[in-house]
């Protein structure tokens, strides 16, 4: 596989910041003011999909008298309470700065493709100052389907003008890795142990860190 000739597509969510603990609070206090107690496990599955997904699958479940743009509305304003009223730091996976540099220097292009709202990868990526790194980002709210359809990835691939068989995806969600595999793009599973337990059985490469990946796409890359 030739590593250094592909476009890296990086989920952002527990790729490239860590930052499902965040996601799993604000949707476990907006269960709450719902009566329900949400587990982590069931929390977990839906990883990787965008928020309206998940709460119209909860409402038409349990019989909700809400819309889900009144509980998208609700996710935000818990989501804000932490971490500007509350503080929660939201860090990188470590090793990432590094990762992005060492495939900035590689000549590779790279792109976000995120469930995330918008205003939220803009955010962490700006607080971060890893904005720089990436050609194109795209949110799921830029297309019909989120995860795990293939949507998003294939429209990020059209922002970067690539093939889908140009493209790898590193994805630390069951969902994730599945919209990328529906988009015929190869897919690195990253294990990230605050994304819960994830199905990567599909994934060409799984990994549980950055230095991983860096020492197999060198081992991989062909000499001239």
């Amino acid at each position: 596989m030739q590593w250094l000739r592909k476009k890296f597509v990086f989920d952002m969510d527990g790729v490239l910041i860590d930052s499902e603990g965040l996601h799993f609070e604000t949707t476990k206090r907006v269960c709450a003011c719902q009566g329900y107690l949400l587990s982590r496990a069931e929390y977990d599955r839906h990883v990787g999909r965008p928020s309206a997904a998940m709460w119209s699958e909860w409402i038409s479940h349990f019989g909700w008298q809400r819309s889900v743009n009144s509980l998208i509305v609700k996710e935000l304003e818990e989501q804000n309470c932490l971490l500007e009223q509350e503080g929660w730091k939201v860090p990188l996976v470590p090793g990432v700065r590094e990762f992005l540099s060492f495939c900035k220097s590689s000549n590779i292009t790279m792109a976000v493709a995120s469930s995330a709202s918008a205003s939220f990868i803009k955010k962490m990526l700006c607080e971060h100052e890893i904005s720089g790194y990436f050609d194109a980002v795209v949110s799921t709210e830029s297309v019909k389907h989120g995860k795990p359809h293939p949507d998003v990835f294939v429209y990020v691939a059209g922002c970067l003008r690539a093939t889908v068989s140009e493209c790898v995806v590193i994805e630390d969600s069951s969902n994730g890795v599945q919209a990328a595999k529906n988009a015929g793009m190869i897919t690195v599973g990253f294990i990230n142990p605050n994304s819960g337990q994830q199905d990567f059985s599909s994934a060409d490469v799984i990994v549980d860190d950055y230095k991983t990946l860096q020492a197999m796409m060198r081992e991989l890359e062909p000499c001239e």
